[in-house]
């Protein structure tokens, strides 16, 4: 029984000395190496570009062997120790790191190590990444308590009438283990006033402040912070916190400092956001992937409210016309990346982009990862607008502009029959050359054409309409009026304005013009190729095919030529429109976005 109780006896005792022997090695790890590496090992270290005092403390033979004033570590005896010593400041002749002293809590854990018997496993330096395979520090890394999921806790019991939130007995608890008691209530006035700025950034109304000060019922504290965060006022607040996160900007910031579209949309957001009491879940699920979600909608405006938590992807260094594109984007999705992982993470990970993390469980390969998500991400402007209301309308508006075509072309053809004496007032007048435009107050404006009042046949009126339209097409093959333009005024040199002029000398040279114009057009042809168009006609010599294009839903369609966009205001019409995709042929509040698929470009 003596044998076995001494057998069970050194078992215990050799157990718990692994136990503390593995406590003392995870505490090194944890708490030690990280210091040495970020303090010492810049000139105390095999990867020191000189190595200082002949002192290594990447392993624990470098302390052992000690430098050229003997070991730098006595285990067990912090006083007795020269690195002790060196980073206190006690002896000026002694002084690491030689610039500042150390903060106290990291002497303080040297001096718990060194206390503890200076348990170092490092039996080898290791010159790649500051010791141990990225594996082991990864493994490591993630025991952090920083990295720990959260774990429920029970909450204190009660001790005082006043510590009935969880949050108060957990801060009464940990208080009264440090032999700490709490102040004392602040007076209303006081309370009130301290309310007020922490919620909503102003001071409190005088009547809230009267009215809460003479309330003695005992939710009357209660009542004030629901009034405070029922106003208006505390989403402005909180939501310049948020905006602070993100880097909120109404420009870009580059030189020329372009506005952002839109960004006011964003903060609005936010605000509603806040206000509304939006589950954090949610609102970090609407910045992420907003765009993706099920519509959350906001039955005052009309409009999806989702999407909108996207825009802070935004609030970054955009320039208009970068250089280098490549570089743009790598420049642009690196601070997408940051504002990224400080707003939702807490982390600075930019040290990872080039090399795994220095000291976070994060490696290169995990930025490369985040990388590629968001470089996948197309940028594009957002419809939040409640479709079935926005297009409620579309059908009746389409009926409308049914008279309307009718009427313009009954009007049209009317005006044919005086189109001869209108081109023949302007034909004399295409050679003129343009009245000389006024540089300052001093002198004349040009003439300007007489008032063309809808239901008129202002016959002036209408030749300066001809005059306008035939100088812009004239010398220019590929506008339809420019061969109206040049018989209508003969405009071929050396050739009389005769009827058989016109028709053998001026025919020839205007068909030479057009194979002149066509070959060129040919020749351009066979040495680039056109990157898109949205006819509908033969896309096989395009670089690409308008399927491929990321096109909004009322996009998707290629209206007939002919087609027009009716004017709210003014003007009856706002354009005559060719065979295209156009948003606005309905009305000019269907927006739309037409994206491209990716292309490389050849420099």
């Amino acid at each position: 029984m003596r044998s076995w109780g001494l057998v069970l006896l050194c078992v215990a005792v050799l157990g718990g000395s692994s136990r503390v022997l593995a406590d003392d090695a995870g505490f090194f790890k944890q708490r030690v190496q990280p210091l040495l590496e970020r303090r010492c090992y810049e000139c105390h270290s095999h990867r020191a570009k000189e190595l200082q005092g002949g002192l290594t403390l990447d392993s624990r033979s470098g302390w052992v062997k000690g430098g050229d004033v003997g070991p730098a570590v006595v285990p067990g005896k912090p006083d007795e120790s020269l690195l002790i010593k060196a980073v206190r400041h006690t002896n000026k002749d002694l002084l690491m790191p030689p610039n500042e002293k150390l903060p106290d809590d990291e002497i303080a854990v040297l001096v718990d190590w060194v206390r503890r018997g200076a348990v170092d496993p490092r039996e080898s330096p290791d010159t790649e990444r500051g010791g141990g395979s990225w594996a082991e520090k990864l493994t490591d890394r993630r025991r952090y308590w920083s990295w720990q999921p959260v774990k429920k806790q029970s909450v204190p019991q009660p001790t005082t009438a006043e510590s009935a939130s969880p949050i108060d007995r957990f801060l009464l608890a940990r208080m009264a283990s440090a032999g700490l008691e709490p102040s004392k209530d602040a007076d209303r006035w006081s309370l009130a006033r301290r309310l007020s700025f922490v919620l909503t950034g102003l001071p409190p109304e005088p009547s809230d402040l009267e009215a809460f000060v003479a309330d003695d019922s005992p939710d009357a504290f209660e009542k004030l912070v629901d009034r405070t965060l029922a106003s208006p006022q505390f989403g402005e607040h909180w939501a310049r916190h948020w905006m602070d996160l993100v880097r909120y900007s109404d420009t870009h910031g580059s030189e020329h400092d372009p506005l952002i579209p839109h960004a006011w949309r964003y903060r609005d957001y936010l605000v509603r956001a806040f206000n509304a009491d939006l589950p954090y879940d949610r609102f970090v699920r609407e910045h992420l992937m907003g765009d993706m979600l099920p519509p959350r909608w906001n039955p005052t405006l009309g409009i999806n409210e989702s999407p909108i938590g996207t825009g802070w992807f935004r609030f970054v260094e955009f320039y208009p016309t970068p250089i280098d594109v490549k570089n743009e984007e790598i420049v642009v999705i690196d601070a997408q990346i940051d504002s990224f992982s400080k707003t939702f993470q807490g982390l600075t990970i930019a040290c990872a982009r080039c090399h795994d993390h220095k000291f976070d469980a994060i490696s290169a390969h995990d930025f490369a990862a985040l990388y590629g998500i968001f470089a996948s991400t197309r940028t594009t402007m957002l419809r939040v607008n409640d479709p079935i209301a926005q297009h409620a309308f579309d059908q009746q508006l389409v009926e409308l502009k049914r008279p309307i075509r009718r009427t313009l072309a009954e009007l049209w053809r009317e005006q044919l029959t005086h189109w001869p004496t209108a081109i023949l007032a302007a034909r004399d007048r295409v050679n003129e050359p343009d009245p000389p435009k006024p540089t300052d107050k001093d002198k004349p404006a040009p003439p300007m054409p007489p008032p063309f009042e809808p239901g008129t046949r202002s016959a002036e009126a209408e030749a300066f309409r001809w005059l306008t339209a035939l100088k812009v097409a004239k010398g220019k093959p590929a506008e339809p009026l420019s061969v109206l333009a040049r018989l209508a005024v003969g405009h071929v040199s050396n050739v009389p304005q005769t009827s058989d002029a016109i028709d053998s000398k001026l025919w020839t040279e205007l068909a030479n013009e057009r194979k002149a114009f066509d070959d060129r057009r040919s020749t351009g042809a066979s040495r680039f190729r056109w990157f898109a168009e949205f006819t509908d006609t033969d896309t096989s010599s395009l670089l690409t095919k308008s399927s491929d294009w990321f096109t909004s839903d009322n996009l998707e369609k290629t209206s007939l030529p002919g087609e027009f966009a009716v004017s709210p205001s003014g003007s009856v019409l706002t354009a005559m429109l060719p065979r295209s995709r156009h948003s606005y042929s309905i009305s000019n509040k269907h927006g739309g976005t037409l994206r491209s698929p990716n292309f490389a470009l050849d420099m």
